[in-house]
């Protein structure tokens, strides 16, 4: 029995993604092309590999059954692609970076612009994503990340530290007041997370019974944050660093510090000496400290 391999990545991107239309989207392919490709994998298997419900599709027991062989051969593949992106000897190509909106945004572009000086030959694909590019994969080459990445295989860097600080605009301040203590906030204009329990946790070292209903708007976007805080919206938690460069922000409570967070270059090991991942690495870690300790 021959089965052609990207009929199995088809397979196992729909069961990861767990809808043909997502899976199309990832595939870059119509869902019309992914559907034919299924079906054309459960002939050459004579196996049905998906029950269909609605739009959503679950394994049967012979689609599970091929599932862990499949990921085996994905992965192998990814080993493979790994190993020779590693014998890369000039300093040239496509580098794909995976970083945060805050980094992406905020600190990035100048240093983007020493890295096509220096290396013009250098094409580069910024990923914009606050979940964990995978590596192994190659989804990225390089990320940039707000915490220690920790899966194995990786080599890692801390480059920094952004402190964190609260902050309000001044026409806030000058319509509300400014707050004195810690107690003071509970009557303030509040601007917290949605999903992400961060300003929360924060919260609860010093109000222990703190809970959602004390944000009066959440956002997980990290952009659409900083320019609540920036328009007036209420009080906010940012980066000291980036707030301070701000004509429009006011810091409130600096006793009070948030936990600040750490910032992490990450590569694959078997990438780390490629002569183009190297340079990138090298200019990113320069750049990026300078910019950090300013």
């Amino acid at each position: 029995m021959n089965i052609d391999w990207s009929l199995l990545k088809t397979f196992l991107t729909v069961v990861q993604a767990g809808t043909v239309a997502q899976a199309g989207a990832q595939l870059a392919c119509s869902q019309p092309t992914v559907s034919r490709q299924l079906k054309e994998l459960e002939t050459q298997t004579g196996l049905t590999l998906f029950d269909r419900r609605g739009y959503r599709l679950v394994l049967t027991d012979a689609g599970a059954s091929i599932l862990e062989f499949a990921q085996n051969m994905a992965d192998q593949a990814d080993h493979l692609a790994l190993a020779i992106a590693g014998k890369e000897t000039v300093v040239n190509g496509t580098i794909r970076i995976s970083t945060s909106e805050v980094i992406a945004y905020h600190f990035l572009p100048p240093v983007l612009v020493t890295l096509q000086e220096q290396y013009p030959e250098i094409d580069v694909e910024i990923i914009v994503e606050n979940s964990v590019a995978n590596l192994s994969a190659r989804e990225a080459d390089i990320a940039i990340r707000l915490f220690r990445p920790d899966k194995l295989g990786l080599v890692r860097t801390k480059i920094g530290t952004l402190e964190m600080g609260v902050f309000a605009s001044k026409s806030y301040l000058e319509l509300y007041g400014v707050p004195r203590t810690l107690d003071d906030l509970v009557y303030h204009n509040l601007l917290g997370y949605d999903q992400s329990a961060e300003i929360l946790d924060g919260f609860r070292k010093h109000l222990p019974d703190a809970n959602p209903s004390l944000f009066s708007v959440r956002c997980d976007n990290h952009l659409v944050y900083w320019n609540m805080i920036r328009a007036g919206n209420g009080i906010g938690f940012c980066s000291t660093l980036m707030a301070s460069q701000d004509k429009m922000l006011t810091r409130v409570l600096p006793d009070l510090k948030p936990d600040g967070n750490d910032v992490w270059l990450a590569t694959h090991e078997a990438l780390q000496k490629t002569p183009r991942v190297r340079a990138v690495w090298e200019l990113l870690s320069s750049q990026l400290t300078k910019r950090l300790w300013e």
